[in-house]
């Protein structure tokens, strides 16, 4: 049913409050589809380099629009990135894995 992640760049775009695909620290990012009960871990140094570039690879973030997140009623203006799973599949490779539970 899911075929997108969104990465979130702006937690409050109105008060230019990044989003946490650039805040984020630490190893892993877990990402959970309750309904599915599946569950998607990536490793965040390599979403990272892969979201905004490294001496290897220009950011490829960019390459996809940014989006107001709709849906959901929220307070903060929050924006981000709608990236298709499958590319990063495809370009994270073990730095990324899904699990059924």
């Amino acid at each position: 049913r899911h075929s997108n992640f969104f990465l979130e760049t702006w937690s409050n775009r109105r008060w230019y409050t990044l989003g946490w695909l650039f805040k984020l620290r630490g190893d892993s990012l877990f990402y959970y589809f309750v309904e599915e009960k599946e569950l998607w871990t990536i490793k965040i140094p390599a979403l990272q380099s892969w979201a905004f570039g490294s001496d290897e690879l220009a950011g490829q973030v960019y390459k996809y629009p940014e989006k107001k997140q709709a849906k959901y009623d929220q307070k903060n203006d929050s924006w981000g990135r709608c990236v298709p799973i499958a590319v990063l599949q495809k370009e994270l490779g073990d730095a990324i894995k899904q699990f059924k539970l």
